[in-house]
């Protein structure tokens, strides 16, 4: 039978909406089984017209938004802990083991998907798959029997890492539609279980289109982790990013809003923005049209002004978006080993977006495939993919500086830096160098020591001493990770001060000797109370005086 729905709520969200979902045309869709496992061969299908059964759009639709009331915020304290220093987050460039997929909805394009990632090398895991897939050989295909509720892989399935032991592990967060969408959510632990890997589960909320590594400890992002997590306070979904995917650096870009404060692409997602091609080049969407416009030039520029792993800045390279009922963008693309797989659109440029690919990444497989549907609900190539990396080591690797945690102490404390924790990937010793680039100025004990100390400082009002660690191989430098020291004044209170260097009295010294006092805390002095321990045989030809740092004379003393 054929239902039609009636949305209640507000009718100019609920329009858009429905724009969204079925502009230009519209469409009726069968109301198809659950899915899982074995539902697949239930459904009926037609490869020579757009697949419309079992499809959930990208973003939350009205009715998951509405089911989250009275839903209880997740607490990051039900989690497993995170992996031990040693891991990291590879890029999406460095070589992929596999290439993780729904057999749902838009599977045309799935199908074409699958054997340009069986063409580079890569196995192809394809949740609630058939037997087999056309032009994918036998050793290449997995079909992973899980129950599941959208084509969005890349938000919910496996985050990859390496391990200082070279194992591959997975790092499960919060889909965004966890309450709604289970099925997906459990995949990452599903494929760890049965791949032998570990899982390294956590409640912050972090859908995978929204996370892009560059392998070396720098993670690109939109500020809507933040938003999702709004529960949270930023340094703490910072720290929790840090500690499950090893990296040091998060950048966090703002997104284009639309009207009703919400994301104008769909989702927030950086995928839908930009994409790191290699370790100092990045390609950003380009449009002329606001709210994107100054969004897109934004993350353009910072690029052109951010260091890379060589020390240089990045090489950024511009493809066209565009909005038309939904945002139409080249960047949505996948890498997967030598080969770049690039959305369509008939109504794009796409020898123009070829070009740009070809340009930026000289020698790589560049093919184009049609996502004019799947764009319509939120997401292309990138949205519906996602790799797990290769777990064996590619020559000699960027080691990683890890400055030690942030600390907050009082004048006069002698505070010791910790920068223990840095690692190289492969093994090799490392040389240290810190150095201060914010706060009054101090001397550090060793900057070349991987644990420095120094003596805060007097200060009168509260001062963030900043100081950036960077390790080296000997061939390749780390990027700099950085740690603040918050030195506060004391609150007052009596300051015992001792001075017991012992100073011998000349005759006949008209000068006089000084013995220095050093307070290295900060605030107003109300009473002064000095003793001095004096033994000399003429008492009566010795005078005292306690001058303060001005110059001035506070006291003096006969005796």
């Amino acid at each position: 039978m054929f239902l039609l729905f009636i949305e209640k709520g507000d009718p100019m969200n609920v329009m858009k909406r429905w724009i969204r979902l079925l502009a230009p045309m519209m469409l009726i869709s069968f109301l198809a089984p659950a899915c899982g496992e074995g539902s697949i061969e239930q459904e009926m299908f037609d490869n020579s017209r757009p697949e419309r059964l079992n499809i959930l759009p990208k973003w939350l639709t009205e009715e998951e938004q509405n089911a989250t009331l009275g839903v209880q915020r997740l607490s990051l304290e039900a989690t497993v802990p995170p992996p031990v220093s040693g891991m990291r987050s590879p890029a999406e460039y460095e070589p992929a083991r596999a290439v993780v997929m729904t057999y749902t909805a838009f599977r045309t394009m799935v199908s074409e998907l699958s054997q340009h990632v069986a063409d580079a090398g890569a196995e192809v895991w394809l949740i609630g798959g058939p037997s087999s897939i056309p032009g994918v050989p036998a050793e290449l295909y997995r079909r992973l029997p899980y129950a599941y509720d959208t084509v969005w892989a890349r938000d919910y399935g496996p985050y990859g890492i390496h391990e200082s032991t070279l194992e591959l592990g997975i790092v499960d967060t919060a889909y965004t539609g966890y309450y709604s969408r289970t099925n997906d959510d459990a995949v990452p632990c599903k494929i760890a279980a049965d791949i032998g890997a570990q899982c390294y589960t956590t409640n912050l909320i972090l859908d995978g289109g929204n996370f892009a590594s560059d392998g070396n400890g720098n993670l690109f992002m939109s500020t809507a982790t933040y938003e999702w997590n709004d529960n949270l306070s930023t340094t703490t979904v910072d720290n929790t990013l840090k500690s499950y995917y090893g990296v040091h650096t998060i950048h966090a870009f703002p997104i284009a809003k639309d009207s009703y404060g919400q994301p104008a692409d769909g989702t927030g997602h950086i995928d839908m923005y930009m994409k790191p091609l290699a370790p100092c080049k990045v390609m950003v969407a380009e449009y002329n049209q606001e709210p994107f416009y100054s969004k897109l030039e934004a993350i353009a520029d910072y690029f052109e002004n951010l260091p890379c792993a060589t020390g240089q800045t990045y090489q950024v390279y511009r493809v066209p978006g565009w909005y038309d009922g939904a945002w139409y963008t080249y960047t949505n693309s996948l890498i997967v080993n030598q080969s770049v797989l690039v959305p369509g659109y008939q109504s794009g440029n796409d020898d123009q977006a070829r070009a740009v690919y070809e340009q930026a990444l000289p020698g790589y497989t560049v093919a184009i495939v049609n996502s004019d549907d799947a764009i319509r609900y939120g997401g292309a190539i990138h949205c519906v993919t996602k790799e797990v990396p290769a777990p064996e080591a590619q020559g000699n690797r960027v080691p990683y500086a890890r400055a030690g945690d942030d600390q907050a102490v009082l004048p006069g404390d002698t505070v010791s830096l910790d920068g223990s924790a840095s690692y190289d990937p492969d093994g090799d010793a490392l040389v240290y160098q810190w150095v201060q680039v914010a706060g009054p100025l101090v001397a550090l004990s060793d900057d070349t020591s991987a644990q420095p100390s120094f003596i805060a400082p007097a200060v009168t009002d509260t001062e963030n001493l900043v100081f950036e660690l960077t390790v080296t191989d000997g061939a390749l430098d780390s990027q700099p990770d950085s740690v603040t020291i918050t030195v506060t004044p004391s609150s007052g209170g009596n300051i015992d001060i001792t001075n017991d260097t012992s100073i011998a009295i000349p005759d006949s010294y008209a000068t006089g000797i000084t013995s220095p006092i050093q307070v290295n805390q900060a605030g107003v002095i109300d009473e002064v109370e000095v003793e001095v321990d004096i033994s000399h045989p003429w008492v009566g030809a010795v005078r005292i005086r306690l001058e303060c740092p001005n110059g001035s004379t506070s006291t003096t003393l006969r005796s």
